[in-house]
């Protein structure tokens, strides 16, 4: 695992939610590719927070256990609006800008069935709902 506050450190200031789900799956890669087990991943997500945030998650009854996934409910408790949040940053860029091209479609397609595939698979997001999300993505190219 790097050490906190290199280059290649996860990093998650707790100031913009929709960042939260990267940094959990950060963790969660790195502690998997070191064998660290599910209370070493919950230790190495306080230790790359900064100090702030890492207090409070500290106060979590979870963050002193050893289920990973507990300790991850209980973390998204503290963002409102960070599960999905990722996906609904990526249709919202989307929206503000022109798709032009089968490339832009590709691109936002890709990006979107990426986060999108995650969130059903973690049971974030019913599979109902994903057509509407994608449809918002073209909103700014269907007014051109």
């Amino acid at each position: 695992m790097p050490m906190h506050g290199t280059c290649n450190a996860p990093k998650f200031s707790g100031k913009i939610a929709a960042h939260l789900p990267q940094y959990l799956r950060d963790i969660d890669i790195l502690s998997n590719s070191a064998q660290i087990m599910d209370k070493g991943k919950i230790k190495a997500a306080i230790r790359y927070m900064d100090l702030e945030e890492a207090e409070v998650w500290q106060t979590l009854p979870e963050s002193s256990g050893a289920n990973w996934d507990a300790f991850i409910a209980a973390v998204e408790d503290l963002y409102p609006g960070c599960e999905g949040a990722e996906l609904q940053c990526l249709v919202q860029d989307y929206c503000a800008k022109a798709m032009h091209t089968q490339d832009d479609l590709g691109e936002y397609h890709r990006q979107f069935l990426k986060v999108l595939s995650l969130l059903i698979l973690m049971k974030k997001l019913a599979e109902s709902d994903h057509d509407t999300l994608f449809l918002n993505g073209f909103l700014k190219a269907i007014e051109e």
